[in-house]
């Protein structure tokens, strides 16, 4: 992890870009504060990436570990939301890194999911106030992030059905989502959220 957050920021600065790297906790309000408060240069968008996976059956989770995954998502999701509000940033995007977890469900991942299903409402309340979001619900990502020294899961998934997405097209995916955000949106029937990851049956044309 440590790699690739090193080769993230070496792209972020070959493309001239000014990096604040800021550690801390998205669930504590006074670190998201302090990170708000740190950076040398104004917030312009928020990417809420945080992921905490505690995954086993319901019926034998302890408290904790069903709050676990969900925190990072809903604590986290809000004290972005407040503190961007406290210091009076005008966000040209607010976009939310969810799951197709919380549109279709997954075995054991019910923390998970319900954390996700929050990212996806989340989206629709601050359109609501007239601000900007969209949640983004990813699948399978196949060469980048958790799923890449996972190779046993990855392989279960895809032979369940879900459809994996490499590193390019996941640019893409976030780049659509931040067009949604900024003036008139490419399609309005997906202007909060953006399903991917889930394969749609061909369907055959009548022959001519």
């Amino acid at each position: 992890m440590i790699l690739l957050l090193k080769v993230f920021i070496y792209h972020l600065k070959a493309m001239r870009t000014h990096v604040d790297l800021i550690q801390g906790d998205i669930t504590d309000v006074e670190d998201v504060r302090r990170a708000f408060a740190s950076t040398k240069k104004p917030v312009g968008g928020i990417i809420q990436g945080a992921m905490v996976l505690r995954d086993k059956m319901f019926s034998r989770m302890t408290p904790d570990e069903f709050r676990m995954p969900i925190d990072p998502k809903v604590v986290g999701t809000w004290n972005l939301h407040n503190l961007a509000i406290e210091h009076n940033l005008k966000l040209d995007l607010f976009t939310l890194l969810s799951s197709v977890s919380g549109v279709v469900g997954q075995r054991a991942q019910a923390n998970y999911s319900a954390g996700n299903v929050f990212q996806d409402s989340f989206a629709v309340y601050r359109h609501s106030l007239g601000l900007p979001a969209c949640s983004v619900d990813l699948g399978v990502i196949e060469d980048v992030g958790y799923f890449t020294d996972r190779d046993n899961l990855s392989r279960g998934l895809k032979s369940q059905g879900w459809t994996p997405i490499n590193e390019a097209l996941l640019y893409k995916i976030l780049r659509f989502s931040m067009l949604q955000q900024t003036g008139l949106p490419i399609n309005p029937d997906t202007i909060s959220q953006l399903i991917t990851g889930i394969p749609v049956p061909l369907v055959p044309t009548a022959p001519m």
